[in-house]
């Protein structure tokens, strides 16, 4: 077995992404969406708003609080840690994302360069 050329490999390259796409573009694009979820469509949009916030946790997290792997990091020189609770302080009191972005950052950068 030599491998695939180049067009064989560019076939199945194509046909790998129509079988991906029409897998989980199927259930929504197809059907109606009253039909879909009928009496629980209150239910699913309610449920729906969380996944916003459980997505940034489920990247956020671990990028702030794991520096080794297997080791969890709360200690006073972890700087992600800190310029985190920075920018949520300052998320929760102005609700101003480009504040909350530069203030996390700004204290991250300069923490780094001082500690």
């Amino acid at each position: 077995m030599n491998g695939l050329d180049a067009q064989e490999a560019v076939l199945l390259i194509l046909g790998m992404l129509l079988v991906t796409f029409g897998v989980r573009f199927a259930p929504f694009g197809l059907a109606n969406r009253e039909r879909l979820w009928g009496r629980y469509q209150e239910r699913v949009d309610a449920a729906l708003e969380y996944v916003p916030i459980a997505v940034l946790t489920a990247i956020i997290v671990p990028t702030v609080l794991v520096r080794t792997p297997g080791h969890i990091d709360f200690s006073a020189d972890n700087h992600h840690l800190w310029a985190a609770v920075l920018a949520f302080a300052i998320a929760r009191l102005t609700a101003n994302l480009s504040l909350t972005v530069l203030g996390g950052l700004g204290f991250y950068f300069a923490a780094r360069q001082l500690l």
